[in-house]
């Protein structure tokens, strides 16, 4: 069987596929950020009741409200780490089946280069994006392990007007959840070690086997000549070349 490299237009579907991608991940870290910011100022606000009277508001059910929003923290979490892989398998995809020869091949060459502008801090802000709502969630369930195994609880929640029956069968209900929360944290977790582990490994392979022979020597050749103060827009440059300046 004989395979064939992506033409032009092919490829510009992927591409295509790839910037819609990135604008569905930035515009949905928009709204998480957003809504960070509103909790903040609603708990923050001047006659808010403290976090522990507010999640034992309702008779204790509020809990179940702050477990629902670790539980939509988490499939955030997940939904955004998943869609990075989507972003990488689309360019893995489009850098071993195009033309590694063309502008996509060497910009490809050149981003994941030590020449490359933002290799270094791509690194940090996407471990700071998929950190953050980490981070939110195990603050808040170290919040809510801290009261709902305390020996206490069950007297919070009778003093809520609450019977001892049904303050022992809150109290079993909500620590069934946060044991489910906890072992659901795993999901995010795993695709975070699959995104910093195997695709960056096989980054590395796609890279040795697609460079464009010739772009290192060529891209030092035009960056000594700068040095030099020469102009490197002469059309004598625009061919990649593997002689030595």
């Amino acid at each position: 069987m004989e395979f064939k490299r992506l033409n032009k237009d092919e490829q510009l579907s992927f591409r295509d596929d790839f910037k819609e991608k990135e604008k569905e991940i930035q515009r949905y870290i928009g709204i998480y950020l957003s809504s960070l910011v509103v909790a903040a100022g609603w708990l923050l606000r001047p006659d808010a009741e403290d976090l522990l009277s507010l999640s034992m508001g309702n008779h204790g059910y509020n809990l179940y409200a702050v477990q629902g929003v670790i539980a939509v923290n988490v499939l955030f979490t997940a939904f955004l780490i998943y869609k990075s892989l989507i972003i990488h398998e689309i360019m893995q995809f489009i850098s071993v089946f195009g033309n590694k020869d063309d502008s996509f091949g060497y910009w490809e060459w050149w981003r994941r280069n030590e020449y490359s502008a933002t290799k270094r801090a791509k690194t940090i802000y996407f471990a700071l994006i998929a950190i953050l709502p980490l981070f939110v969630s195990f603050a808040s369930l170290y919040f809510l392990g801290t009261l709902i195994f305390s020996d206490s609880f069950v007297s919070r929640v009778q003093a809520t007007g609450m019977t001892i029956e049904e303050s022992r069968s809150m109290l079993s209900g909500v620590q069934f959840w946060f044991i489910v929360l906890v072992l659901l944290h795993a999901v995010p977790i795993w695709f975070l070690v699959l995104h910093q582990g195997p695709v960056m490994k096989l980054w590395k392979k796609i890279a040795g086997a697609t460079e464009p022979e010739g772009i290192e020597s060529f891209v030092d050749k035009l960056l000594k000549k700068a040095d030099r103060g020469e102009d490197v827009t002469s059309s004598e440059d625009d061919t990649v070349s593997n002689e030595e300046p």
